[in-house]
């Protein structure tokens, strides 16, 4: 039995299905991978059985100036080495976007408690 599984999420976000309409799973590394993933994806308070879970995009990343992306990384890469099976954050790059008004992950690679290094794809 695998010591990480979960669900594989398809890049617009959605999840991956099987030929029969199951849901499709992913073990040990690639599951932490999604589980990254599925942590960023989710807004400080969006989920009602935890709302201290997520990421506080609207209080410190989203709309601030370009001079205050070291706090934007810092924030994310807390989420990033806080996910269960993370043993280091390998390399990280942000910038903001102008044209969306958002910021853009553009690097993150970490290392997993398998020996495995994830580009983390976003």
């Amino acid at each position: 039995m695998a010591d990480f599984v979960g669900l594989s999420i398809q890049p617009h976000n959605d999840l991956r299905l099987d030929a029969i309409g199951s849901p499709v799973l992913v073990y040990d590394a690639e599951a932490i991978g999604e589980h990254i993933r599925q942590r960023l994806m989710l807004w400080h308070g969006e989920w009602f059985l935890n709302t201290d879970a997520g990421v506080e995009w609207t209080k410190y990343v989203l709309g601030r100036p370009p001079s205050e992306l070291p706090l934007a990384e810092s924030i994310i890469k807390a989420q990033i080495a806080a996910t269960p099976g993370v043993s280091e954050i390998l390399e990280f790059s942000a910038v903001y976007d102008r044209a969306s008004r958002g910021l853009r992950i553009e690097r993150c690679q970490v290392a997993t408690v398998f020996d495995d290094i994830l580009d983390i794809q976003f």
